[in-house]
């Protein structure tokens, strides 16, 4: 929590607001702040928590009398766009899967599509969280790479699951534990070949997924690579239309929070109840599921 509301005031530091004394804070400060944010692509869902954070910062400092009015009370968000969240059909997964078989984090996308885990669940399992014999996976962590305060660098670091239900424990389908087999087996080799330059942090020892040195595998990464795939996806199948003389299927693109939508879309098609997709997804009501089914 306190890394989000971090997150959250981060943009305040960098701008002419975060100097400001209380009692010189208008409602003309605040929404400069939010229009630039909102010029530079930040979602409304940012702005809204960001204004509701600010809100609640002068609201104490009203109580503590050193400003009179709430300057968020005179400003404006931007109109919410109603974005379709992103999910795969099965030819999407079926074309970009074909092409991502080539690039580094391809395991990633498969086990995302097993499990249906948030990228930084994924990211941040370790080997004693996966149990071969009793076919069960523990998901207790989140990964993170950012900066906790503004004068460090970015680093990796952990926090705890989502909520209270996002720390679970859930089945490992047999695709599942194929791929963690795979990644164990590929790991133990770039391991060997790395040699001396195979470097782990203490905190950051025995990662499922890793780079070719060790470390833990950043979501930039991941969504970067998911950007090259779909270019590589959509220029092979316009040659094959054109060859088939007929117009493309142009793949758009997609962050890795798609993977999560489709796992649940896909165990819909499948027939799986809600109540025994919940756990896995780490939802506590049907509600939050439904979000996620595209069927």
């Amino acid at each position: 929590t306190l890394y989000r509301i971090q997150q959250t005031y981060s943009p305040c530091r960098k701008d002419v607001l975060g100097m400001l004394k209380l009692r010189d804070v208008r409602a003309v400060h605040v929404q400069m702040l939010i229009n630039k944010l909102h010029e530079e692509g930040y979602t409304y869902g940012t702005l809204k928590l960001l204004k509701s954070l600010l809100a609640e910062m002068f609201k104490m400092a009203i109580g503590n009398r050193y400003m009179l009015v709430n300057p968020c009370d005179a400003v404006i968000l931007p109109k919410k766009e109603s974005n379709e969240p992103r999910f795969l059909t099965e030819k999407e997964q079926a074309m970009f899967m074909e092409v991502a078989v080539e690039y580094q984090h391809y395991d990633i996308f498969c086990a995302d599509l097993c499990s249906g885990m948030r990228i930084g669940e994924l990211l941040g399992l370790k080997w004693s969280d996966i149990d071969f014999e009793n076919k069960v996976l523990r998901i207790e962590r989140t990964l993170h790479y950012a900066k906790l305060k503004e004068e460090e660098a970015c680093h990796f670091f952990f926090t705890t699951p989502k909520t209270e239900t996002s720390e679970r424990t859930i089945p490992m389908l047999p695709e599942m534990e194929v791929i963690l087999r795979r990644v164990k087996s590929k790991q133990l080799r770039s391991r060997l070949l790395a040699g001396k330059k195979w470097n782990q942090e203490a905190e950051f020892e025995d990662m499922v997924f890793t780079s070719q040195y060790g470390a833990p595998v950043r979501y930039g990464d991941v969504n970067r690579t998911i950007k090259l795939a779909v270019v590589k996806a959509n220029i092979q199948e316009a040659e094959v239309a054109k060859y088939e003389e007929r117009e493309p299927y142009v793949l758009k693109p997609f962050s890795p929070h798609c993977f999560r939508h489709t796992f649940v879309t896909r165990c819909k098609e499948k027939g799986i109840p809600y109540d025994v997709i919940n756990p896995y997804v780490g939802h506590s009501n049907t509600t939050t599921t439904m979000h996620y089914d595209h069927t």
